[in-house]
């Protein structure tokens, strides 16, 4: 009876554990009106931290995504007029598996239209044009951040810059 007792009781930890971990995963997201004109789209906030909750997320990349070591995941949508913006942010469970995850995105884009990226051991940020979408991408800490907006103008840069500066100030916050 101990033992079940016991049993429980860490399960119900974990699951706790879990939650939190997804909660405060959004917490690291701006709300709406921190980004000058950006207002978050109502509903379209999504989280998780459990293969469940990937896979309603990212459907077929949740495999890929856990095996990378992804903890917890939240996206949040912003609005400006016709423009939206898109953030995902991935917590993992070690800082070495955010810089590889990083690694892999920036890769990526390498050879995309207008790259660029800056970095150090502790932090690094690329951003590039893909078709008629600008991307971004950052780690810094446990957490890695996937940014893109609808448009390709100096604008839509700008606006990127500011969701990243303001999620990178947040992430370097935690403990």
């Amino acid at each position: 009876m101990r033992r079940r007792s016991l049993l429980v009781v860490g399960l119900l930890g974990l699951t706790g554990v879990a939650a939190v971990a997804a909660t405060s995963i959004m917490s690291l997201l701006p709300p709406g009106g921190a980004v000058s004109g950006w207002g978050v789209l109502a509903g379209a906030d999504r989280k998780g931290c459990t293969a469940k909750d990937f896979y309603g997320m990212y459907d077929g990349a949740a495999p890929d995504m856990m095996q990378a070591g992804i903890v917890a995941a939240g996206e949040r949508i912003y609005q400006r007029g016709s423009k939206r913006l898109t953030v995902d942010i991935y917590r993992f469970k070690t800082t070495g598996q955010a810089q590889a995850y990083y690694g892999r995105r920036k890769a990526e884009i390498a050879r995309s239209r207008a790259f660029e990226a800056a970095g150090d051991r502790n932090s690094g940020v690329a951003r590039a044009i893909g078709g008629r979408t600008y991307v971004s991408y950052q780690w810094r800490h446990k957490c890695c951040c996937t940014m893109s907006v609808n448009g390709n103008s100096a604008a839509e840069k700008a606006a990127l810059v500011s969701f990243a500066g303001y999620v990178s100030k947040r992430i370097a916050a935690q403990p």
